[in-house]
C-alpha cells in the first residue's frame, strides 16, 4: 500500500520500495553480485550470510481490506 491523495492504495512494484530500507536490501552486495533490477539481497546476517529473494506479485492487486468474493 503507499498513501495518495484519496487514502492508501495497492501499488505494483513492491521491490522498489524494500529497496530502500537498508535491513532488506544491500546495494553493495547487490552490485558485486551482478544481480538483476528485480533481486534483492539481504546484508549479512548474525550467522554470516545473506538471503537473496525476488518478490513475486499478481497482475491484479487487490486491497484485502476491500476483496469481495468474485475476486
Amino acid at each position: 500500500m503507499v498513501h495518495t491523495e484519496m487514502g492508501y492504495d495497492v501499488a505494483k512494484d513492491l521491490y522498489k520500495r524494500l529497496k530502500k530500507v537498508h535491513c532488506l536490501h544491500d546495494h553493495d552486495k547487490a552490485a558485486e553480485l551482478q544481480l538483476d533490477e528485480d533481486t534483492l539481497v539481504t546484508p549479512f546476517t548474525p550467522y554470516k550470510n545473506f538471503i537473496k529473494y525476488k518478490c513475486l506479485e499478481f497482475e491484479k492487486l487487490i486491497d484485502s481490506s476491500n476483496i469481495q468474493i468474485k475476486d
